[in-house]
């Protein structure tokens, strides 16, 4: 599982175009007089459900998204685990 909680935004290059306000599906974004605040939503900072839009459309590259690993549990098996009759338990 990968998590986040918002993009990191580099000011000095944000030309307050706009264009990650109008991208963004789910109106996380509005352009401040310094920039683009992001009001992003739980379920806006995953991985799974964040479509990152804002960042593909930048044109200076302003917006970068930062995901972490928060967890593989479970998600491993090893030669040697295999080799014991461990079953794999996939999460989903």
């Amino acid at each position: 599982m990968y998590s986040t909680t918002s993009p990191q935004v580099d000011l000095s290059r944000c030309t307050h175009c706009g264009l990650c306000v109008l991208a963004c599906p789910c109106d996380a974004v509005t352009l401040k007089e310094w920039g683009p605040f992001f009001a992003c939503s739980t379920a806006c900072t995953t991985a799974h459900d964040c479509c990152c839009l804002c960042e593909d459309v930048c044109p200076t590259g302003a917006i970068t998204w930062a995901f972490e690993i928060v967890s593989l549990e479970g998600m491993i098996i090893t030669p040697e685990e295999e080799r014991n009759g461990a079953k794999i338990h996939l999460p989903g």
